[in-house]
């Protein structure tokens, strides 16, 4: 090909030698047309028309269909730039029909004629996306707390302040490789940030590239993108077992963890992940998080499977879950009706007690508000320590007093499928699905009932309908 014959010219006068083994698919048109006037003046009787046919024909002959109309267009510096192809198909015609024989000779018939063109003219406006990826790994290494999306964002700012608008989004998409080339104004932005590194060449930079490939191996691994359920599933089970209903404890434990192997994610961006909100989640944090579980399951027990035994309970998930608290009050008020002796201080203290021997970490001082009325919802492990101070009672939450959140709709299907039809019938949720179980202290039939026996409580305390 064409192409690589413009490769092998001598390096003091070749078109694209300062690419290296790049594919190059345009390149300025200031060489190609100052080889046009050349041709033009060694060939008086020729004209521009008859030059462009004869170029059409010369690429026709090698496989390059080309429109005569596109030609004259690049002859005339209507367009800014213009195929390699084309170029070297010019060159060839310099070489072949007037008498010269190298490279040098059209240097000198240039520079003879006042045409010459520098060689910063003669490089190309764009370059293959190939020797922009290592540079940027290399950049992304050194400095790990950077994401793709940050070094963007900071490419976009000092381009702009050369006059290059690029936007963010597409300017990352070359980042990553998905364009099949770039503007060489990224390729020098790049340079310019290594730099700093104490890297002063694409040369020097390559070589270092090569001697920190396990490194970034290692740094491509851990921000692959991977589904979130996993994550959730793995988080889910942590939380059980750890007695952890927090995802904000959780996502903390994590942030520091990660920011010891250099990834720097957001808190809240976190957060959302082990709480469902993402689609897809970096894979270093969910290694993180399968560290975290394995460390508290019995040696040699799968990880998968262990986890999706604990996460198969439901009334385990509803622990973890947000519930209505007014529900809990009437609950206290009942409580308290029957024991005219104690006060909402210690049952607050009782409610403490038991979450401990349930395995929560809770205090009074957290419960007693719930208990009086001045919250609007708590965690389920509250709800089912309630529950246990009334005797011979079920210990399961009413399914129509679960709050609605994102992993339930995943992990827990048949709650979010069923809960709209729980409103008119107390159920309970077992390990095996949804029964009808027996009427407990409170439901919707018995609420009312309760509401009515106390009438010092405020409508804002009651079950809802």
């Amino acid at each position: 090909m064409l192409i690589s014959e413009s490769r092998s010219v001598p390096a003091d006068g070749q078109l694209a030698a300062s690419e290296g083994t790049d594919i190059i698919s345009r390149v300025p048109g200031d060489l190609f047309r100052a080889m046009g006037m050349i041709y033009l003046h060694i060939r008086r009787g020729s004209s521009r028309e008859a030059l462009a046919r004869q170029l059409c024909a010369h690429l026709d002959a090698i496989g390059v269909r080309y429109h005569l109309r596109s030609i004259k267009r690049h002859l005339s510096g209507d367009v800014a730039t213009i195929p390699l192809s084309v170029q070297a198909a010019m060159r060839d015609m310099l070489l072949r029909n007037n008498g010269m024989q190298t490279w040098r000779d059209i240097e000198f018939a240039l520079w003879s004629t006042g045409q010459s063109v520098t060689q910063e003219r003669r490089r190309p406006a764009y370059v293959a996306t190939q020797r922009i990826i290592p540079l940027v790994e290399l950049c992304l290494t050194l400095n790990l707390k950077r994401s793709r999306r940050s070094l963007a964002v900071d490419l976009s700012r000092r381009l702009r302040n050369h006059g290059v608008n690029i936007n963010v989004n597409l300017l990352q998409v070359s980042l990553g490789g998905r364009q099949s080339s770039a503007r060489r104004e990224i390729l020098d932005e790049l340079l310019e940030l290594l730099s700093k590194q104490g890297i002063g060449s694409e040369a020097e930079a390559l070589v270092r590239w090569k001697h920190l490939a396990e490194d970034i191996a290692e740094y491509t691994q851990v921000r692959k993108l991977q589904a979130a359920p996993q994550l959730v599933e793995l988080a889910l089970a942590w939380k059980i077992v750890a007695h952890e209903p927090s995802s904000r404890r959780l996502a903390n434990m994590l942030r520091c963890r990660l920011m010891e192997r250099g990834l720097d994610l957001g808190l809240h961006r976190i957060q959302a992940a082990l709480d469902g909100k993402a689609k897809t989640v970096r894979v270093g944090l969910i290694a993180e998080m399968e560290s975290l579980l394995d460390g508290l399951l019995p040696n040699g027990k799968d990880l998968k499977q262990a986890a999706a035994e604990v996460i198969s309970h439901p009334a385990r998930l509803v622990d973890l879950c947000w519930v209505q608290a007014p529900p809990i009050t009437i609950l206290a008020q009942r409580w308290l009706a029957e024991r005219p002796e104690a006060s909402m201080r210690q049952l607050a203290i009782r409610l403490a007690k038991t979450a401990q021997v349930m395995g929560y970490t809770t205090s009074h001082n957290t419960i007693q508000p719930i208990l009086g009325g001045f919250k609007k919802k708590t965690r389920g492990f509250v709800y089912r320590a309630m529950l246990k101070q009334f005797p011979n009672h079920i210990e399961q939450v009413p399914a129509e007093h679960v709050l609605p959140c994102y992993w339930l709709a995943t992990t827990l299907p048949l709650v979010r499928a069923t809960q709209s039809d729980l409103r008119s019938k107390p159920v309970a949720i077992s390990p095996v699905g949804f029964q009808t179980a027996t009427p407990r202290p409170l439901t919707a039939h018995s609420s009312s009932r309760i509401s009515e026996r106390h009438t010092d409580l405020s409508p804002r305390y009651r079950t809802p309908s």
